[in-house]
C-alpha cells in the first residue's frame, strides 16, 4: 500500500472503488481483520449508528501524518464511495 490507498471490507466496498475523504480520494486496495471486524467502530462508537459503521483504514506514509490527520478530523464521518467503472467517479482532490 502507499499514499492514496485504503483498506476496506470487500464485501461492503469492492476493491478498486474510490473512497472520497474530505481532503482526497483513495483507492480501496486492501483489507485486514480489524477492518472486517470493524474493531475501531466497536471500540470508539457511542451511538447505534457508530457501532454499526463500516471501517475504512486509510494509509499514510508516516505515523506523524496519520496522527496529524486523526487529530484534525472526526473519528466518524460520511464518505462517498464510487465503485469501479462508475460513471460518477471523482477526480483526484
Amino acid at each position: 500500500m502507499h499514499s492514496g490507498h485504503c483498506a476496506v471490507d470487500p464485501k461492503r466496498i469492492p476493491y478498486g472503488s474510490k473512497v472520497v475523504f474530505p481532503d482526497r480520494a483513495c483507492t480501496a486496495v486492501d483489507t485486514g481483520p480489524a477492518v472486517i471486524s470493524r474493531k475501531a467502530a466497536r471500540l470508539c462508537g457511542r451511538t447505534a449508528s457508530q457501532l454499526k459503521a463500516i471501517v475504512v483504514d486509510r494509509f499514510f506514509e508516516t505515523k506523524r501524518e496519520a496522527i496529524a490527520w486523526t487529530n484534525a478530523h472526526p473519528h466518524f464521518m460520511t464518505l462517498q464511495v464510487f465503485q469501479p467503472g462508475s460513471q460518477a467517479e471523482p477526480s483526484e482532490l
